[in-house]
């Protein structure tokens, strides 16, 4: 049945090219015998004479299993599909998914790695990667994507994947220190103490109810802050703090490779009453290294804004970031507040501050009050399944029409949670 399953599909793609709508009607009837092999034959025999389609190649390897064909046909395919699609790193993360889903994980772990080294400054790879790399117990990969996570890693649960990544280094340096690898387990280390090293971190902080706003102006006038949380110069909003909770209120910003040059400081009063109207701003260069330093000074807080110039010396980045199109931390939108800077030297803007203050605070039981923000929820829709779009163009004379039909063919194949550049937690 099988040969004369594949006779039969081979000649008929030989003979014809069908339109992508009529290769649905024959797979649908061949797909509800639940003819397996049949199905194969037929998507094989597409794909052999040059028709294959996207949704072939990930139909493909799910009736390969549910044949029970060997572990490597059904790796091929998935593999072949890769081969398909446009090589860049959102295909291979893809993939890497539709790997492990048919637990592939050292195919999936491969692709993992791939796609870091076309942007080393993306944390998924490496995340997911580390995940695959213990369970496969590849001491290789767990050093990989562990270094990748402390140097390359920010989002906001990055301290949480930076233990994790910590733990996955100790437990590997005691594993070889365990074998008798004494040099290879100093290496090791050497390698995680260098990858948490900072070219840069700046921290402002302040008490009181109230807002201040970190700006830096970078050497190549690139901008990071609460609107650029991501900065082509390597820099990288890690908080954002506001009053009146003295844990929250401060402000940083790190810089793990930064570039060379002048940076401008911006320090700017948003809203409400700062405690003797200073600030704490602490810079540190070079954090982890012997070349260490530390200054902090106070900053005496007015109107208009303050600028503090810091020069970095010796940058270690000598190209800027790429950044992802995706935002890079997981935020909720801005509270609804004034950033316009609310703080003016009339009456008439105190008064305005005032009042503005007064409609952001919630009662507490006990007659307590304590400012509150209130958050919206943002709902995006994926697709999935075929949609085609058509638009349509008439002559002058009214004799022709000219169409244009865009098909879409999409499937979520896999839904991971995990933290993106400039996006924080999908899920």
């Amino acid at each position: 049945m099988q040969g004369n399953a594949v006779e039969v599909w081979d000649k008929f793609f030989a003979t014809h090219t069908p339109q992508p709508i009529e290769f649905h009607a024959p797979f649908k009837a061949i797909f509800e015998l639940k003819d397996h092999e049949g199905a194969i034959a037929f998507l094989e025999a597409a794909i052999r004479h040059g028709q294959g389609r996207t949704w072939m190649y990930e139909v493909l390897p799910l009736e390969m299993q549910l044949a029970e064909r060997s572990t490597d046909d059904i790796e091929r395919a998935m593999l072949s599909r890769s081969d398909f699609r446009t090589v860049d790193q959102s295909s291979m993360m893809l993939s890497a998914a539709y790997l492990v889903r048919f637990q592939q994980l050292p195919r999936a772990l491969h692709l993992y790695r791939q796609a870091s080294s076309l942007n080393p400054a993306r944390p998924e790879p490496y995340a997911l990667g580390l995940r695959l790399a213990k369970k496969l117990k590849d001491n290789d990969a767990v050093q990989w994507a562990a270094l990748g996570i402390l140097s390359h890693v920010w989002t906001t649960d990055h301290q949480l994947l930076h233990r994790q990544a910590e733990n996955a280094l100790l437990d590997l340096e005691q594993e070889l220190s365990r074998v008798g690898k004494t040099a290879e387990a100093k290496a090791v280390a050497e390698k995680m103490a260098a990858a948490k090293t900072h070219d840069m971190q700046i921290i402002l902080r302040w008490q009181g109810e109230a807002d201040l706003d970190l700006i830096i102006e970078e050497p190549n006038g690139t901008l990071c802050s609460l609107q650029h949380p991501q900065s082509p110069a390597g820099g990288v909003l890690l908080h954002d703090g506001m009053g009146p909770r003295q844990t929250e209120t401060y402000e940083e910003i790190v810089y793990p490779q930064a570039l060379t040059g002048t940076y401008r400081i911006k320090i700017q009063h948003v809203w409400g009453r700062v405690v003797a109207k200073r600030a704490l701003l602490t810079v540190t260069q070079y954090k982890g290294t012997d070349s260490e330093t530390t200054k902090t000074q106070v900053i005496a807080l007015t109107d208009e804004e303050t600028v503090v110039r810091v020069q970095l010396k010796q940058g270690r980045r000598t190209q800027p970031v790429t950044i992802s199109a995706v935002p890079h931390m997981a935020r909720p939108p801005v509270p609804v507040r004034n950033r316009s800077r609310i703080v003016q030297a009339s009456a008439q803007g105190r008064q305005a501050r005032d009042d503005f203050l007064r409609t952001r605070r919630l009662a507490k039981p006990g007659g307590n009050r304590r400012a509150g923000v209130g958050y919206q929820p943002v709902i995006s829709v994926i697709p999935e399944g075929s949609s085609l779009s058509a638009s349509a163009v008439i002559s002058a004379d009214r004799r022709y029409v000219r169409m244009r039909l865009t098909p879409t063919f999409s499937q979520v194949t896999d839904v991971f949670t995990f933290s993106f550049l400039n996006t924080g937690s999908g899920n």
